[in-house]
Order: structure tokens, then C-alpha cells, then sequence
């Protein structure tokens, strides 16, 4: 047999051969591609997994964020409400110390004076001693007892209650909670 001979004889066999190598590399090929599209999925949708993820962390981040926001907001209205009452209060008693004391000027002043040394001693007893206060009205004590009934203490005691009245917890709060709403 020549070489042609093997060559005829074998033609089949490579035709064969070659198109059983061109289905395996389109059957290779399709395996790939369908392999890339399952990879490159997978890949979107980790993607997306990570985006809805960082959305939720920041939609976190920022609820975080906001909720130190407001509470600071809450404390910076509580001090500023809370500093206007300080004040407020301060006058009230530099204003209420300077009514008593003007009281001390007054014609009825020794009247009003009696009148508390009585009440004094009606508290503490008659041997209870009874000396003038500095700022007016007068101070007792007796057995160990003391009783001020100085003008001052007076005026202490009307603008604490005074003061309770203003400044009312609960109007705070409100007064917070309208602060926060605004920066809301």
C-alpha cells in the first residue's frame, strides 16, 4: 500500500476524528459559557447582597447617627431651658431680697418685728431668745431649737415656691420635645 492508500484509507477515520474534536471544543465551549454565566450570577448577586448590605449598615449608620443627633439636641435644649431658669431665678431672689429689705424702711417695720419676735416665742417659748436678723426680721433659738424668721428666709421661701410654679418639670419636657421637633 503507498502512502496515498493510507492516506485514502485513514480519511475517514480523521474526518472522524476532526469533527468529534470540533463537537467536544463546541460542547467545551458551550460548558464555558454557561459556566461564565453561572460565575458572573453568582458574581451580580453577591453584589447586590453587598449593596443591600451596605445599605442596611447605612441606613444603621445613620439611624445611629440621628438618634445621637437628637439626644444631643435633647440635652443642649434641656441645659439652654435650664440655664434660662437659673437666671430667671436669680433675679426673682435679688428682686425679692431687695423688697424685704426695703420692708426695714417701712413705718410698720418695728410693728411687723414684734410681731415675729411673738411668733417666736409662742414656737420656742417664752425663754426662747429672740435677736434681730441681719437682713431683717429676726432669728430665735431656745433649748437647742432654732427658728428664723428673718426676712430673708421669708423671701427664700416665697421665691422657691415661686419658682416651683414656673418652672414646672413637665413644661420642660414639652419645651424639649418642641426644641427636638424642630431639628427633626
Amino acid at each position: 500500500m503507498t502512502a496515498d492508500t493510507y492516506g485514502d484509507a485513514l480519511r475517514p477515520l480523521a474526518e472522524a476524528l476532526l469533527s468529534a474534536a470540533d463537537a467536544d471544543a463546541a460542547l467545551t465551549r458551550r460548558a464555558a459559557a454557561m459556566s461564565s454565566a453561572t460565575v458572573l450570577a453568582d458574581a451580580r448577586r453577591q453584589a447586590d447582597e453587598i449593596r443591600a448590605e451596605a445599605r442596611r449598615q447605612g441606613a444603621a449608620d445613620a439611624e445611629a447617627a440621628l438618634a445621637a443627633a437628637r439626644a444631643r439636641a435633647r440635652r443642649e435644649a434641656r441645659s439652654a431651658v435650664l440655664g434660662v431658669q437659673r437666671d430667671l431665678y436669680d433675679q426673682l431672689r435679688e428682686r425679692s431680697y431687695a423688697a424685704v429689705a426695703a420692708l426695714r424702711l417701712e413705718s410698720g417695720y418695728a410693728r411687723l418685728r414684734s410681731g415675729l419676735a411673738e411668733a417666736a416665742r409662742q414656737v420656742l417659748g417664752p425663754d426662747a431668745v429672740v435677736v434681730d436678723a441681719d437682713t431683717g426680721g429676726v432669728t430665735s433659738s431656745a433649748d437647742g431649737r432654732r427658728l428664723d424668721l428673718s426676712l430673708a428666709q421669708f423671701a427664700d421661701r416665697a421665691v422657691d415656691e415661686v419658682a416651683w410654679r414656673l418652672f414646672d418639670p413637665a413644661a420642660d419636657q414639652d419645651a424639649v420635645a418642641t426644641a427636638e421637633a424642630g431639628s427633626a
